[in-house]
């Protein structure tokens, strides 16, 4: 196996690499070192399975031994893990672009996940051979083939599920905020804060422990929401809180898409298969600018409480014992923003029928389809942007504690996000004042189905009735940022005319697909 680990955050010891940090099962806290050091001695695949299983935190490892070579990320995949075959040798890397070959073509299969998702299946890249690392997966390379063995799921079985008393959550997230804060080491903490529950929990978790090094930032317009809630729960808090309007062109000059940094980002997080975001990169940007934030400061977003709490139950109306063909319909027609893929309903399908007949809860496989495919590959992936600009990343919420407490929740507690929204409200927000107009709003069924409903129908209405009926605007600035990819789309000849933007975030796919198609045609 030959490997090429350029970025320089990755640490050896012997034959094994690593990225990241973790806590091991006595509680110690390893460091990238340490953590290369404790997969070093593994030597076997069974072995190595085992180690991963007892870690919790944001890791990635490779180890290159005459008795294993294997690759494994975290559930996150915050830093993946790239990979192909070139005679009949495993070539494995941080970067995708280093593998290509010049002979490489577009993979059709990925194209119609990226197509009808932002971003490609688990395990794939937009280009035919080569491949990555699943998340939370274990991947041992052999002479032209790979083995891999998932040791996360979210899916359940019926015996693992298990209630939850606001006592016993209240105390995981006390446990949660110690690992927390024993990782930062005492550094500048960076919150991005919104009006939604997630990132409000950890500014509260931040509070409660009494941790006093906290800057918070919200991006949007000055009448938006977000901002006025964010606004108040950091004063209350005693955080500092800046404002950052990427409409505004000193904060957001939008010449910078055309200078080498923005292309650095777009192919770090485009990573030949992943939709990306454009205001994350120019508030980050401004933060750093105007040494706004420490440049050891660890930023903390609140991916991904809404995942784990069940909103994408909610808003698809999954059912407890929907069949493998209900489940794929969902994914497809509701759960994926973009076009829909007929020719991908058996596949998708028969990844349910896998799991099911292996005695998983229905629910809980669909849980499971989301935190492998969305929320690591789209949403964790948007948090690589951190990174990007010399940061450290923190997500308590995808700490593997209150991850596997809340998968084991009885699926009732997953409807409407009744378990996790009531904990925080009676734990958190009500004790501490940050309450607000418009939480905890229980949407009906009836509502849910009307929006998929008008979703199902999108998939087949003709552009220009699409484009007349979105609204393209929004508090975040998005609709600004992308006009220039929407005239480079239209210059390439991509786009006819400004009837073929339906979205913002349609639009950025798009464009990150022909800057795709460009590199593999121009290597």
């Amino acid at each position: 196996m030959k490997i090429i680990l350029p970025t320089e955050q990755w640490k050896r010891c012997g034959n094994a690499w690593a990225k990241g940090f973790a806590f091991n099962a006595d509680g110690s806290l390893l460091s990238a070192c340490e953590l290369a050091e404790y997969v070093s001695t593994s030597n076997s695949g069974d072995d190595l399975f085992l180690r991963l299983q007892k870690l919790n935190g944001l890791y990635s490892v490779v180890i290159n031994s005459p008795k294993l070579q294997a690759a494994a990320v975290d559930p996150s995949r915050n830093f993946p893990i790239f990979f192909r075959y070139i005679d009949g040798e495993a070539i494995v890397s941080d970067a995708p672009y280093v593998l290509r070959q010049a002979n490489d073509k577009l993979d059709e299969r990925a194209l119609a996940y990226y197509d009808s998702a932002g971003a490609v299946c688990e395990g794939f890249t937009l280009v035919e051979g080569i491949r990555q690392v699943k998340p939370g997966c274990l991947s041992s390379f052999g002479t032209e083939t790979v083995a891999e063995s998932q040791f996360f799921t979210m899916a359940v079985r019926k015996d693992e599920v298990c209630a939850l008393s606001e006592n016993e959550f209240s105390d995981i997230l006390d446990r949660v905020t110690q690992r927390f804060i024993r990782s930062l080491n005492g550094r500048h903490v960076v919150l991005p804060l919104t009006g939604g529950f997630d990132s409000r929990l950890i500014a509260c978790l931040l509070h409660k422990a009494d941790y006093k090094d906290v800057v918070c930032y919200t991006i949007g317009t000055d009448n938006s929401r977000e901002v006025k809630v964010a606004k108040t729960v950091a004063e209350k808090f005693g955080f500092k809180h800046l404002h950052i309007d990427v409409t505004n062109p000193l904060v957001a000059p939008l010449a910078v898409m055309g200078e080498a940094d923005f292309t650095n980002y777009y192919r770090r997080l485009g990573a030949y298969g992943n939709f990306l975001w454009l205001y994350d990169y120019f508030a980050v940007r401004y933060l750093k600018e105007n040494r706004l934030v420490d440049a050891d400061a660890c930023f903390a977003p609140g991916h991904s409480g809404d995942s784990i709490a069940g909103s994408h139950l909610t808003k698809t109306v999954v059912g407890p014992n929907d069949s493998p063909r209900q489940l794929a319909k969902n994914i497809l027609l509701y759960n994926n923003e973009y076009g829909y893929r007929k020719e991908l309903l058996a596949e998708t399908e028969a990844w349910f029928d896998h799991l099911l007949k292996d005695c998983y809860l229905p629910y809980s496989a669909f849980q499971a389809y989301i935190f492998q495919n969305r929320q690591a590959h789209q949403i964790v992936n948007a948090a690589r942007v951190y990174e990007h600009f010399g940061y450290e990343l923190r997500m308590p919420l995808w700490d593997a504690e209150l991850v596997d407490a809340m998968r084991r929740l009885p699926f009732e507690c997953f409807v409407n996000r009744s378990f996790y929204n009531a904990c925080l409200q009676s734990l958190f927000f009500k004790p501490m004042g940050v309450v607000f107009d418009g939480d905890g709003a229980c949407v009906s069924s009836c509502v849910f189905k009307r929006q998929l409903f008008k979703k199902k129908l999108k998939h087949f209405l003709p552009n220009f009735i699409l484009h007349y009926m979105t609204d393209l605007n929004g508090a975040d600035g998005e609709y600004v940022l992308m006009q220039p990819l929407l005239k480079e789309l239209l210059d390439n000849g991509v786009y006819a005319s400004n009837t073929d933007c339906l979205s913002v975030n349609k639009t950025i796919r798009d464009w990150y697909l022909m800057k795709v198609k460009q590199d593999v045609n121009h290597i």
